[in-house]
């Protein structure tokens, strides 16, 4: 493995860890993994909303709602994420969740 496909993997961890942060503050679940579909969590659109908030606070990139509906998994809203924010897709600053 390359060196920078080290650094893509550490990246997409950071980034995936992120979301699934946001997602569990969002939905009060503690343990989600990155193929749990958000609405068999019991998401709605609503929470989509403020998800997408907070991940345009963490990353800087406004996720289209029809991607957080085609990808419902922090996985896949993780990728979306990466694929906006370019190279270096790391969280913007260390924030606090709003609770």
């Amino acid at each position: 493995m390359s060196t920078r496909d080290v650094e893509a993997v550490g990246s997409r961890e950071t980034v995936e860890e992120e979301v699934t942060a946001i997602w569990e503050s969002q939905l009060d679940l503690q343990g989600i993994g990155p193929d749990e579909d958000f609405f068999d969590l019991g998401g709605h659109s609503l929470h989509a909303v403020e998800i997408i908030s907070r991940l345009e606070h963490a990353f800087g990139v406004a996720v289209p709602l029809r991607d957080f509906y085609r990808t419902p998994t922090t996985a896949g809203v993780a990728a979306v994420v990466i694929s906006m924010k370019g190279p270096d897709p790391q969280p913007s600053t260390t924030h606090q969740l709003p609770t």
